[in-house]
């Protein structure tokens, strides 16, 4: 083999050597500049209790994050005034199908003890918490729709973070002194 052939062969393995350096490091840019994905699921969790504290009903169902709850999971991951809370839970009767423009549940409960009310937060692991409240009804009421918001006030504008339908099948009706345990469950991955 002359000295020619040779320093053509360098050249040709120094220039696959170059682009294979080159493949490789465009491969990994994403990853090096921050571009990844976070799975974020809300879940809630409903038990119907009678006056005894028997089990009349369970259901469960993942939530849908309304658009003004992803702002808001925004601006609590990179506001650094945010200090609103999502611990309260809301109720409502609705069949709507849920709306991912809707900032409140369409016809909130506000009555019989099962309005808006502020849940207990408890962290369950590492990416998981949930948000429980119980209430007790001092009435006849029905509810079929939850709701999580970051604000105490029923009613009150733009504080829906995630709201989920279970429907008419699933519909708790409750009586005076039966209790609706309420958990919402996040999860990030």
């Amino acid at each position: 083999m002359n000295k020619k052939t040779l320093g053509i062969g360098m050249i040709i393995v120094s220039v696959a050597l170059i682009f294979m350096s080159l493949t490789v490091l465009l491969a990994y840019q994403p990853a090096q500049y921050g571009s990844m994905s976070t799975k974020i699921e809300l879940n809630c969790y409903v038990w119907h209790y009678d006056k005894n504290g028997n089990l009349i009903s369970y259901s469960h169902h993942p939530m849908t994050t309304v658009d003004q709850g992803k702002d808001w999971i925004e601006q609590q991951l990179f506001n650094s005034n945010s200090s609103q809370n999502a611990l309260y839970i809301s109720l409502s009767n609705d069949e709507t199908a849920v709306s991912t423009a809707w900032t409140i549940l369409p016809n909130e409960i506000t009555n019989n003890n099962l309005q808006r009310a502020q849940g207990t937060y408890s962290s369950t692991g590492v990416g998981t918490a949930n948000v429980t409240y119980t209430f007790s009804a001092t009435g006849t009421v029905s509810c079929c729709m939850y709701g999580l918001n970051y604000d105490t006030v029923a009613q009150h504008g733009t504080s829906l973070i995630a709201a989920e339908q279970q429907g008419s099948g699933n519909r708790k009706n409750l009586s005076s002194g039966e209790t609706l345990k309420v958990t919402i469950q996040w999860t990030g991955a």
